[in-house]
């Protein structure tokens, strides 16, 4: 069989999430499923004599032979050829927000009651790399909100470390007021800007 080039056209994004998956049976063939934030990409397939762009979930192509042949591939075909290979592959990375009170490094009781489900989750994942990211609204200077939002982060640290799950890596930053989940003006103490994101990858 002549050797296939098999490029991926996506976003940074795309690319890092797309399940780009290769047949073991034969014949063999490639297929393009969704990502799970519901997009899938693109992939380009090329050999000396053909090239095929896959833009489409559950389209595919056999690589058998010289010409290139563009496929559909059922959900059926592609639990049975690659339902190990897609057991084996790592969780997607997920974000959590807990929200604080104004000018405040206590959670709001909304986000309280949330910390042993998120717990849970990260002991469901075994080892997992932790970045915690804090956040603050527009009420008072730059230097006040930064260290305001390190505050925040560095309390969710304290609190997670108290529970018994398996961390590879733990990061720890603040963004201050420069990356507001809500666009407000000056001053502006809103609710959904005073958080900590926590990213479980």
């Amino acid at each position: 069989m002549p050797a296939a080039e098999i490029r991926i056209l996506a976003s940074v994004c795309a690319m890092l999430t797309a399940l780009l998956l290769f047949g073991c049976a034969a014949p063999s063939y490639v297929v393009l499923l969704d990502n799970p934030d519901g997009g899938s990409g693109a992939i380009i397939v090329s050999n000396a004599s053909d090239t095929i762009v896959v833009q489409r979930a559950q389209q595919g192509v056999m690589l058998e032979g010289i010409a290139l042949t563009p496929i559909e591939v059922t959900p059926e075909r592609i639990e049975s050829d690659f339902s190990a290979a897609r057991a084996a592959q790592p969780r997607a990375p997920v974000s959590h927000f807990l929200f604080f009170e104004s000018g405040s490094v206590r959670m709001v009781n909304e986000s309280i009651v949330r910390l042993p489900g998120l717990a849970a989750e990260l002991r469901s994942r075994g080892a997992a790399a932790l970045t915690i990211i804090g956040h603050a609204d527009t009420v008072g200077s730059d230097a006040l909100n930064d260290r305001l939002g390190l505050l925040r982060a560095q309390e969710v640290e304290r609190l997670l470390r108290t529970a018994d799950f398996a961390v590879l890596e733990w990061e720890v930053h603040s963004r201050g007021r420069r990356e507001l989940l809500v666009p407000t003006p000056e001053n502006v103490s809103h609710p959904n800007n005073r958080r900590v994101e926590v990213r479980i990858r």
